[in-house]
């Protein structure tokens, strides 16, 4: 019995040092990577100004557009579902700062229903744009999906129109 605890003991140790031999980052990238959590009240609304918004995907860290009836590519996350990652960018301003904290809300209606995101991101300055990194969105079901949403921060909203996409 008195071995059986040491054995037990052992099992504990060794698991934290092994934990703790993590080399892997536990920050995301920014706009290349996981996109970023931020806290957003509604009140920051201000006078906010319209913008265009974009939604796509990195391929190859390079942001490419969903298109009305064009394809989005679905991915198997590593806790077994199938999810999309779409990144939402709007044109930068001169004025505006190299990372804002903006309200993203996502509508994706599948053959099952509507689900969606209303998080708020961060924003960050890429070349001409503020955009998020890849919002991880789970899905379960493929096929035809319409997504639509609007991303708000103080001085700026933007609409996403409604497209219909292909799942890959």
């Amino acid at each position: 019995m008195r071995l059986l605890g040491w054995i037990a003991g052992l099992s504990v140790v060794v698991g934290a040092m092994l934990a703790g031999a993590c080399s892997c980052d536990p920050e995301p990238s920014g706009p290349r990577g996981t996109a970023q959590r931020c806290s957003y009240g509604r009140g920051d609304a201000g006078s906010s100004e319209p913008r265009v918004v974009e939604i796509g995907e990195l391929q190859d860290d390079v942001f490419v557009p969903w298109i009305d009836g064009g394809e989005a590519t679905m991915v198997r996350g590593f806790q077994g579902s199938d999810m999309i990652l779409p990144v939402v960018r709007v044109p930068a301003m001169a004025s505006d700062p190299d990372e804002v904290c903006a309200l993203v809300d996502l509508s994706v209606v599948t053959s099952e229903g509507p689900t969606g995101s209303n998080l708020a991101w961060i924003l960050r300055r890429e070349g001409d744009f503020l955009q998020s990194g890849s919002i991880e969105m789970p899905l379960f079901v493929g096929g035809t999906v319409t997504v639509s949403g609007e991303v708000r921060e103080a001085t700026f909203v933007g609409t996403l129109a409604e497209r219909s996409l292909t799942l890959r």
